[in-house]
């Protein structure tokens, strides 16, 4: 782990052109890990482990643990209706719910998607589609283990939206997946029309889920441009350690810590 954060640090510190907003999201990324309770009590439930969040500052690929957490992040916007880019309930799929739907659709014939316990998330966001009580689901989905695209099932505006940052059309199968998956809570599909979803181009290896992510975060909430691909490759990593660095500490009261002091770095 120590080594995980000097090679963070140095990343941090590499950034020489940097503009004024990503220097002050630098200095305050170090004010907040100097305030990062790094061993709270075992069993304080922690909202994730601030490992995480030496992948962000780096030129790494991120997992899918990385993408829940931003996914959450975007959650807790979409708490707030006046932060949202319509008047209108999305919910947001974890990346757990993604694969569970793959997997219903490639073990279909082993296992009912209607009755099996593993399937109950993936069949209440489409319950909540059909009775309006959620417009959409946005997704995050991963292509060939090393890709991650943004999809929108919009049930409001009857589409499926797609956005790839390389500019690749949606892969036949997970198209195929998606439709099964509005079949069985949908008398049909041929009314969700295949659109797309802005998003971003690519231009290294390692940005993808950065700017699926921005691609997500712009169609739900308001104010969320899409962000420049040189952005997303340090100053949207620096804003998202940032903002889950300060969620860290607020959830982890230092009330609950046990005998701890509290080092610069793990």
């Amino acid at each position: 782990m120590k080594i995980a954060w000097k090679k963070a640090i140095a990343w941090l510190n590499a950034g020489s052109s940097r503009s004024t907003e990503e220097s002050i999201l630098v200095d305050r990324i170090f004010m907040l890990l100097d305030s990062i309770p790094w061993a709270p009590n075992i069993d304080i439930p922690l909202p994730f482990h601030p490992k995480l969040l030496t992948k962000f500052l780096s030129r790494d690929w991120l997992e899918g643990d990385h993408i829940n957490l931003m996914l959450d992040q975007l959650r807790e916007s979409l708490t707030d209706r006046r932060a949202r880019a319509a008047d209108l309930d999305f919910k947001i799929a974890t990346i757990a719910n993604t694969m569970s739907l793959v997997s219903a659709f490639e073990n279909q014939d082993e296992r009912d998607y209607m009755t099996y316990s593993g399937f109950r998330q993936l069949r209440t966001l489409g319950c909540l589609m059909v009775s309006g009580k959620c417009a959409g689901v946005g997704m995050i989905m991963n292509i060939n283990g090393n890709h991650w695209v943004a999809m929108v099932v919009d049930a409001h505006r009857r589409s499926i939206r797609y956005g790839d940052s390389f500019g690749h059309p949606i892969p036949d199968t997970l198209l195929e997946t998606i439709h099964w998956w509005i079949r069985h809570h949908y008398v049909t599909t041929q009314d969700f029309e295949l659109t797309h979803l802005p998003v971003t181009h690519q231009n290294d290896g390692f940005s993808c889920g950065m700017l699926a992510m921005n691609a997500l975060s712009h169609f739900m909430v308001k104010d969320v441009p899409l962000a420049a691909a040189k952005s997303v490759a340090y100053g949207e990593r620096l804003r998202v350690v940032a903002n889950a660095a300060a969620f860290y500490i607020e959830n982890v009261s230092n009330s609950a810590l046990s005998g701890h002091e509290n080092p610069s770095l793990p």
